[in-house]
This record gives structure tokens, sequence and C-alpha cells, in this order.
């Protein structure tokens, strides 16, 4: 399994810090995932806050 940080070669660590902060942004507000039901992690906690607290 391919990393993240396996796929490009940095220029320097705040190049580096960047891309990591762009790849998160993407995990969690792009990418389904399987496991959460075809929904991204933003999704599925958009949804979950925004139940009325019993």
């Amino acid at each position: 399994m391919m990393m993240w940080h396996d796929r490009m070669e940095f220029v320097d660590s705040e190049h580096r810090k960047k891309e990591l902060v762009r790849f998160i942004n993407f995990y969690n507000t792009v990418k389904s995932h399987v496991g959460l039901k075809d929904k991204t992690p933003f999704e599925v906690l958009e949804t979950y806050f925004s139940q009325p607290i019993v």
C-alpha cells in the first residue's frame, strides 16, 4: 500500500507540511470511505452533530 508521502518528492520540510495538510483535507472532506458507507468523515461528523440532543 502506497502512502501519500511515497507518491512525490518534497523540496523541503515546509513543502512536505503543506502537502500533508492538503492530503488530510482531501482524506476527510473529499474521499469517500467504504467503512463509512461511502461517505466522507466530514459528512459523518456533520450528520452526527446535526442530531438533536436528547
